[in-house]
């Protein structure tokens, strides 16, 4: 049986409230470290592959800085097979990806009064969060082939079977300079978890950053990690580890 995010964090996935940890570990759990990477390629993206090998079909591309979640226990030959929600058997090769294991994390936001916004502001970032009332009649909802609902055509993260309660806006600030999030960034997720906001960096979060929330509302639980490189948005991984 899979254990809820939720459960998790309020069980001790956060272990040093109110100050920033040298390691990854001490604030997010340990499956959630284990299945990120950072894409790094000279090309400026790196192919997804139907299987382990370069003869396989290229059936995505990933840009240099964004962010991939693996299997870690399906690594094959050199091969990393990613978790991009396909029924499917992805792979990079792992020479493109670098774990955040050391990377140096940063939690325990300020929340407002309604716990319905957060403020994480540290190391020359500052991110805000807020949750607002989903409202259906702003949206097109239709259903899957098994008859779960769907969001603007998209899968609903957050909610296992439902329509969610909670929609999630963010603003982000690295260096003192705002950037510009597509709407494709913040989309389809949903029933946010302000406590769990994290900033992870392997230094200066303008040069090389990545934002994780792990939200839901028990059963329906995810995480995302939304990806920085340089002052600009390169992308985001949406999973459940657990």
């Amino acid at each position: 049986m899979k254990t809820t995010l939720r459960t998790l964090l309020l069980t001790g996935l956060f272990t040093m409230a109110g100050h920033a940890a040298d390691n990854l570990e001490q604030l997010l759990e340990q499956e959630i470290v284990q299945c990120l990477r950072i894409v790094e390629d000279p090309d400026g993206q790196t192919n997804v592959r139907s299987g382990p090998s370069t003869k396989a079909k290229v059936v995505a591309q990933v840009p240099s800085g964004g962010v991939v979640t693996v299997f870690p226990e399906d690594a094959k030959d050199g091969w990393e097979r990613v978790d991009d929600n396909s029924e499917n058997e992805h792979y990079i090769h792992s020479s493109r990806l670098k774990s955040v294991k050391a990377w140096k994390q940063i939690g325990a936001p300020t929340l407002g009064g309604d716990d319905q916004s957060a403020v994480l502001k540290q190391a020359g970032a500052e991110i805000q969060v807020k949750s607002r009332p989903f409202n259906a009649k702003q949206h097109t909802i239709t259903k899957d082939e098994n008859g779960q609902p769907l969001v603007d055509g998209g899968q609903v993260w957050g909610q296992d079977g439902g329509l969610p309660a909670r929609t999630i806006e963010m603003t982000v600030k690295l260096g003192g300079k705002e950037v510009p999030l597509p709407k494709e960034a913040l989309q389809h997720l949903y029933e946010p978890f302000m406590e769990s906001l994290v900033l992870l960096t392997p230094g200066d979060p303008a040069k090389q950053a990545l934002i994780v929330m792990t939200n839901g509302d028990g059963a329906g639980g995810y995480c995302v990690a939304w990806a920085f490189e340089n002052g600009g948005y390169r992308g985001r991984a949406v999973f459940v580890p657990f």
